[in-house]
């Protein structure tokens, strides 16, 4: 039986193509593709994410030199960020937006729209008939657009060691190679600030958490993780999950 996804505040899918217009729209990527091409985005979000830390003194600049950057907080690096939250806080504007991040940004909308597309195009084709495994997921679990987004950024985490060393370098240490929650809600927010960060999106009765899509560790498994809230915490795909997008088919765990 087709589950029932909780209630969200976020827009639902419009009704699926009838099946004479089924198939890859203009513009989407084919079905065989759809898996590097969502890599190639979070990819992209992840060096969107590293311009913008360094505008804002959370990462050194790419001329430092540093051949440990990346892997450490520095006291110069703790300084520098925390100058940087004083002019903040005291009415300072935000860093201007250099033209490599409008340049991401463009590309970005454009690989979105395009992946969204595909996902539309394959409504309603049944179960194990797909071949995009990810798409039958976020038809029968009713995901919203932003909940499908925060998911393939934590997948695409478990499937590509390439996405997992872009992340420790984003998040300042070799061994936190998952993305955080703070760091994978910090990717979806547009460019220029304002924005805040989609906290909705794991709360435990949304569709991602509820159906165990996305995996938040217990605040009372260890002493590290008692000592750590939300934001901080990595984020997860269950190896059922994963398994499932990868081969299509369920695997039951023992």
């Amino acid at each position: 039986m087709t589950p029932t996804p909780p209630p969200t505040d976020s827009a639902r899918k419009p009704a699926p193509p009838a099946a004479s217009t089924r198939g890859a729209p203009p513009g989407a990527p084919q079905p065989d593709e759809f898996g590097p091409a969502m890599l190639a985005w979070v990819a992209l979000l992840l060096r969107r994410q590293i311009a913008r830390a360094r505008l804002t003194d959370l990462l050194p600049p790419t001329s430092s030199g540093d051949a440990f950057a990346g892997a450490f907080v520095s006291e110069v690096d703790a300084t520098t960020a925390g100058r940087s939250v004083v002019v903040d806080s005291a009415g300072g504007r935000p860093p201007p937006q250099p033209e490599e991040i409008a340049q991401l940004d463009a590309s970005l909308e454009q690989m979105r729209a395009s992946l969204h597309l595909q996902l539309v195009s394959l409504q309603g084709i049944p179960l194990g008939e797909s071949s995009v495994p990810l798409a039958t997921l976020w038809e029968r679990f009713g995901l919203a657009d932003d909940e499908f987004d925060l998911l393939m950024i934590v997948l695409a985490a478990a499937l590509d060691a390439r996405i997992r060393r872009l992340l420790a370098y984003l998040q300042n240490d070799v061994a936190r190679r998952r993305p955080e929650a703070a760091t994978a809600l910090s990717m979806l927010l547009p460019s220029g600030g304002g924005a805040r960060l989609a906290w909705q999106l794991l709360k435990p009765d949304g569709a991602l958490r509820f159906f165990n899509l996305i995996v938040v560790p217990a605040s009372d498994r260890t002493e590290r993780e008692r000592a750590t809230w939300l934001l901080e915490r990595p984020l997860s795909v269950p190896d059922a999950v994963a398994a499932y997008i990868v081969r299509g088919t369920p695997w039951l765990d023992d």
